[in-house]
């Protein structure tokens, strides 16, 4: 993170990047987490407001970190972390 030039917002506030790009600007980072869950659940459940009532993560690495943020991002009222 520290020899990057710009940090994505989201992979700013789930403390990790695991996609850097080179552009004009210097070196960008980027995580794609947080989309790609949020994706995949948006393809493959009917509605997804009920769920984001009150969602539960089992575990608190990387990932987790990701997917609260996408959790958050979806809109979700309360997040347990277990």
């Amino acid at each position: 993170l520290p020899l990057l030039h710009r940090i994505d917002p989201v992979a700013e506030s789930i403390g990790a990047v695991n996609t850097v790009l080179f552009t004009p600007e210097g070196w960008r980072g980027q995580n794609t987490d947080a989309y790609g869950f949020l994706h995949n659940l948006e393809e493959n459940v009917n509605d997804l407001h009920p769920y984001l009532a009150h969602p539960v993560v089992l575990g608190a690495g990387g990932a987790a970190r990701a997917v609260i943020a996408a959790l958050q991002q979806a809109g979700a009222e309360r997040i347990t972390l277990t």
